[in-house]
This record gives structure tokens, sequence and C-alpha cells, in this order.
């Protein structure tokens, strides 16, 4: 069972898990503690920074495929 995200901070957090899924465990390690250290320093899930990271995480993932 899919549980459906309510909210858009909701779907973009699955959405950056869903990419940190698609990359090798460095690469998601990187974006990780990026981001963590965007939230403690009081960055919003919905911000230009957390989007860009994945999209940076989705590049990577599509390469990955690319490549197999």
């Amino acid at each position: 069972m899919t549980i459906k995200p309510t909210t858009d901070n909701e779907m973009i957090l699955k959405e950056l898990n869903d990419a940190m899924m698609q990359v090798p465990v460095y690469v998601a390690r990187d974006v990780n503690k990026r981001l963590h250290d965007w939230f403690e320093a009081g960055g919003l899930e919905n911000s230009h920074y957390v989007r860009t990271q994945i999209n940076f995480l989705k590049m990577i993932g599509a390469a990955k495929e690319l490549c197999v």
C-alpha cells in the first residue's frame, strides 16, 4: 500500500526520496549531508536549493542508467 503525500512539502520529500533511491549510495550520502546542513541552517523543504538537489540526483540517476 502506497501512502499519497498530502502537502507540497510531503510531495517534495517523496520526490527527493525517490530520486535518492536511483543513485549510488555515496551520492545519496553527499546530498543527504548537504540537505541536513541546509535544514539545520533554517532552510525550507520547498526552497530552490532543495529542488536543485533533486534535479542533481535525477541527472546522476539518468546518467547511471546510460552507463549500465
